[in-house]
Formats: C-alpha cells, structure tokens, sequence
C-alpha cells in the first residue's frame, strides 16, 4: 500500500534540470507524481530535460496544463509528459513543447484528453537503433505505447506526428479530431 497525494499543484516556476542525475524508471526526471488523485501542473517553465519533465505513475485525474519544456538532454528519452502506467482521466492542455523526444507518452492509459498542444523540433539522437539509424531523427511528438490504453481523445493538436505503436502490445479506440501533424520539424 503505497501513500497517495491528493489536490497537490506545482504553479508558476521554472525547473532547470541541467545537473539532475538519476536512475530507474522514475530516477531521471524533474518532477514525479506517484499514486496521485486530482494533483496538477500549471504555468511551469521545464528545461534541460533528463527523461521526463513530467511523471505520472497510477495517476487519476491530474492536470497538465500552461507548461513550457524544452531542450532535452537525454538523447534516448527526453519526454515533456509520461503518463507511464495506470493513469486514467487525465488533462494535457495548451503546453508546449521543443526539442524533446515528445510532448506526450501514454502508457496504458484511459479516458484521457490531450487536447490543444503544440509540440515541435521532437527527434532523438544518434544511436538509437535500427529506427534512428544515423544522426538525429524525428519522431512523434505523441505517442501512444505500451498496451493496452483506450479511450483517449486527442484533440486541437499540432506537431509533427502522432504514433500508435504496438511495440508492447496493442492500443485501440483512440480518437483523434481536428489535429494537425504536418510531418515537418521545426514548423
């Protein structure tokens, strides 16, 4: 049984994680939300990001919303938002993000809004396998992974992809409405 937080909001701030240093899932990242109910992030400035500025584990009903991030520092990671497992009913709304891995990673989650979100320059660095063989890549600025999430509405979006992966197993009756993924860095 592990505690819960409730109501509990981080407001108007910037976090630089140029010296943050860290291992395990939710070792490398600015700010960590675990077993929350109706917590949020508002008007925060995220830079010099490690894995994650922002993560959510078994989350419901939490808030992202009004946030800057940029300038990841982690190559093979370097999220704005990961919603890693569990997490139900969320809201990202109007943050932006560049020069991350993506604005958003869903894992297994259900009955979320992502809605209203500009996300740009998204690309990871060299090595990162057969998909990225060479040099930087683009890639999604959000993405759906890990399995089974549902439900979700993706909505008023602009970036340069969306992803459905299915690496980890399936993700299905997704909605997507008046987005736009142009398939271009740095518009």
């Amino acid at each position: 049984n592990t505690p819960t937080s409730n109501f509990v909001g981080l407001e108007d701030l910037t976090i630089d994680g140029a010296n943050t240093t860290g291992s395990g899932a939710a070792g490398n990242v600015l700010v960590a939300f675990w077993n929350t109910y109706a917590c949020w992030v508002k008007g925060v400035e995220a830079k010099n990001i490690p894995t994650a500025a922002f993560y959510f584990y078994m989350g419901l009903r939490d808030e992202v919303r009004d946030t800057y991030v940029h300038d990841g520092i982690d190559s093979n990671e370097s999220h704005a938002i990961i919603l890693y497992n569990q997490d139900d009913s969320f809201l990202i709304e109007n943050n932006i993000a560049t020069n991350v891995w993506a604005l958003s990673m869903t894992n297994n989650t259900l009955g979320s809004v992502i809605g209203y979100n500009y996300s740009y320059d998204n690309r990871t660095g060299p090595n990162q396998g057969p998909y990225f063989a060479s040099g930087a890549s683009q890639v999604a600025g959000f993405n759906m992974h890990f399995g089974h999430g549902m439900m979700d509405l993706f909505e008023g979006n602009v970036g340069e992809q969306w992803q459905n992966d299915g690496y980890h197993g399936s993700v299905s009756h997704q909605t997507l409405f008046r987005n736009w993924f142009h398939g271009l860095n740095g518009l």
